[in-house]
């Protein structure tokens, strides 16, 4: 069952597939392992924050040479604090330590980013200006 979605920014999978280039299949698969936000909903129609995280995922799959299944992986590794841990202690033990600093050091300029734009747009606070 095909649904067609012409409202501004919802797409069906097969519409999402014809915009970024790959086939429906590939879309459902993606989503199926957490890659879209609209992975949970069987033909919830997919938006415009999936077209554009696809198009950064199929990037990423590009540049590195990496498996969607790798890419969810990774999200989970760095979202997950147990397994973020484990992974940790695997980069230590073979003297990856400097890396994984660095990595720290990014993730937490991205948490405070998600922090600083969360609290902005529930009009409690503004973000600060640069």
């Amino acid at each position: 069952m095909t649904i067609l979605c012409h409202n501004y920014g919802m797409y069906s999978a097969e519409e999402l597939a014809a915009r970024v280039g790959i086939t429906p299949r590939m879309v459902r698969y993606r989503a199926r392992i957490g890659l879209l936000r609209t992975a949970h909903r069987r033909h919830r129609p997919f938006t415009h924050h999936d077209e554009v995280a696809l198009t950064l995922i199929r990037q990423v799959e590009s540049e590195y040479n990496a498996s969607p299944d790798e890419i969810a992986f990774a999200l989970r590794a760095l979202t997950t604090k147990r397994l973020s841990e484990q992974i940790r202690h695997i980069g230590e033990m073979y003297g990856r330590g400097d890396a994984l600093a660095a990595l720290d050091f990014e993730q937490e300029k991205a948490l405070q980013l998600l922090r600083t734009r969360r609290v902005s747009t529930s009009g409690d606070e503004r973000s600060p200006r640069a």
